[in-house]
């Protein structure tokens, strides 16, 4: 089974880092994830500890093995 998740790359140059934002859930072999809620929010990347904003724009799904740890927090 895979799981869904929101992601997006980090800004800062020569980081880049992948930034898993939020767990959608389940990937039930949906076409479209239609679950966006803010137009944009600050995010602050785990990787080089570098606030910033991010669009709806800059957010794509990624399709991941694991479910979300115990403890999981979306970012948004």
């Amino acid at each position: 089974m895979k799981h869904i998740y929101l992601v997006a790359n980090c800004k800062t140059p020569g980081c880049g880092t992948a930034c898993v934002l939020k767990y959608l859930g389940e990937d039930i072999g949906q076409e479209e994830i239609a679950e966006f809620e803010p137009t944009g929010f600050q995010y602050e990347c785990g990787n080089c500890q570098t606030q910033q904003r991010f669009e709806l724009a800059d957010l794509y799904p990624a399709k991941m093995d694991e479910p979300p740890p115990p403890g999981w927090s979306n970012g948004f």
